[in-house]
């Protein structure tokens, strides 16, 4: 099960990843963030960087907080969206700075390794509620690392029922170290904070919309007139 949605808004179009080094012209209205949150050592370091590199990083070293800048274009439009992925530290004793990172979070990525099922464990027990507490309304990714190790330690179902109680958008699976599924993975990341942001936007213009209607029609009540 290497994914599955559980909401649509993760689906739809994918994204390339731009050299950083090029004469990049983002969208100012398209910036977001990624948090990336789950126990220490679950392989979320090793994610991001292996996505920014596109290569499996050798020179691993534990993470306290990182952040990755990302220009990804959207295939065939002239969008570009600017990405912050902030990589978090998972030791309880980073937890005060660790919570500082969620704010204007646009989707967390709750990790866990499939060679550890206590990983998976702490993801209702730990993580979602940490996130609930400080980004209540931001979706949730839930991801399963390692996906290369020859005997997995989680049940699939197991981490989809966990997905489904923690309200994700939908359940992954990929290695950084084989890059499977990595590049799919981050798509559906773009997908729900772009589908996400034209959603609010559609439903901001339509409160506008209303709210100048019932304006002119209150206004012609009461035998107001101007604009």
């Amino acid at each position: 099960m290497d994914c599955y949605f559980i909401q649509p808004i993760g689906s739809g179009n994918t994204y390339r990843l731009l050299d950083s080094n090029a004469d990049v012209k983002p969208d100012a209205n398209l910036q977001f963030k990624i948090v990336i949150v789950g126990d220490s050592g679950c392989g979320k370091t090793s994610l991001f960087t292996s996505y920014i590199r596109g290569y499996f990083p050798t020179d691993y070293e534990p993470t306290i907080f990182e952040n990755h800048r990302a220009f990804v274009s959207k295939q065939n439009t002239s969008e570009v969206l600017t990405v912050d992925l902030w990589d978090t530290a998972g030791q309880e004793d980073y937890e005060r700075l660790r919570r500082l990172s969620y704010q204007d979070a646009n989707l967390i990525i709750l990790a866990y390794s499939l060679s550890s099922r206590e990983s998976l464990l702490n993801i209702p027990e730990v993580w979602a509620p940490e996130i609930i507490n400080f980004c209540t309304n931001t979706p949730i990714l839930l991801v399963g690392l390692k996906a290369d190790i020859p005997v997995h330690q989680v049940d699939p179902y197991d981490a989809l029922k966990v997905a489904k109680n923690i309200g994700a958008v939908a359940h992954m699976q990929c290695s950084a170290k084989q890059m499977f599924n990595v590049e799919p993975l981050f798509d559906v990341c773009f997908n729900i904070v772009y589908n996400g942001k034209k959603q609010n936007s559609s439903t901001e213009q339509y409160n506008e919309e209303f709210e100048f209607d019932y304006r002119r029609a209150k206004k012609k009540e009461t035998g107001i007139s101007g604009g």
